[in-house]
Parts: structure tokens; sequence; C-alpha cells
């Protein structure tokens, strides 16, 4: 189950999740050969929610996210990378 936050706090910061992506993003190209050009996220239902919250927070991480049966918030979303 992802806790995708809605917080103020969280939509100004990400949620939590998103710093457990990265860490496991990185320990993937730590053991393999990543093309960086080819990452992509899908979720279902919830992992739909982290995958909108990824576009949002991560844009410059992902070339595109596929999502199921999930919530969208377009609100939330922006054109720039904040990271």
């Amino acid at each position: 189950y992802w806790l995708v936050h809605y917080t103020p706090e969280a939509l100004v910061t990400g949620s939590p999740e998103l710093d457990f992506v990265d860490r496991l993003l990185a320990d993937v190209r730590n053991r393999a050969n990543v093309d960086e050009r080819r990452l992509f996220a899908v979720g279902f239902s919830n992992g739909a929610i982290l995958c909108f919250a990824l576009a949002r927070w991560r844009s410059c991480t992902f070339g595109a996210i596929a999502t199921v049966a999930g919530i969208a918030d377009f609100g939330l979303f922006s054109l720039e990378c904040p990271i």
C-alpha cells in the first residue's frame, strides 16, 4: 500500500514514498546497466496514485508513466522539475 500524502506540506515537498523510489532506483542503478532514457513508472489503483506523484515530483526521472484505475489530481502537476 502506497501512502501518498496530500497534506499541504507534501504538496510542496512530496511524499515519503518518493524517497523510497529514489533509494530503489539508486540500488537498481548500482546493480544493473540502466538506460536513463527508458525509465517508466506503471501503477494500478493506489500504485497509480503513486505514479501521479512521481509525474509531479520526479518528472525529470521518468520518461513516461502509465496508470490504471487511480484517482488523479491534475492540480498537483507542474511543467518544471522540482529536484
